[in-house]
């Protein structure tokens, strides 16, 4: 199982990121160099600025293809939005459908659960 983790934002966001992908690897996945060979796909956020957002839907605007053309593999990826462009879950929902997990800032238990859930064997 392989996992792509892409972070914008602060000290605080990279520090997650670090956790995540520590236990990621914890439950034994390989990093990825790009989200087209990941089973989980993950996109830690931060809005404090105009262009930070911008660049946060550009990316999530992107990872549409990937639910839609799986690139070879026998299923898509499961992508996941974490950080503080998670607001309001519900108008999140409707605005990106391919987004499978809208994660809270810091809330690494829900990104491993996730993970977990990927796992051909659920430990």
């Amino acid at each position: 199982m392989r996992y792509y983790l892409w972070t914008i934002g602060c000290q605080m966001n990279f520090a997650d990121s670090r956790r995540a992908a520590e236990e990621l690897q914890k439950l034994g996945f390989q990093e990825a160099g790009r989200p087209e060979d990941a089973d989980l796909v993950l996109l830690n956020t931060c809005v404090v600025r105009q262009s930070a957002e911008d660049k946060v839907v550009g990316r999530l605007t992107s990872l549409k293809s990937l639910k839609h053309k799986p690139h070879g593999r026998s299923s898509p990826p499961t992508v996941a939005l974490m950080g503080c462009f998670v607001t309001e879950i519900p108008t999140l929902q409707r605005r990106y459908p391919w987004i499978d997990a809208f994660i809270k800032p810091s809330d690494i238990d829900s990104v491993l659960d996730l993970a977990r859930q990927q796992l051909p064997i659920h430990p």
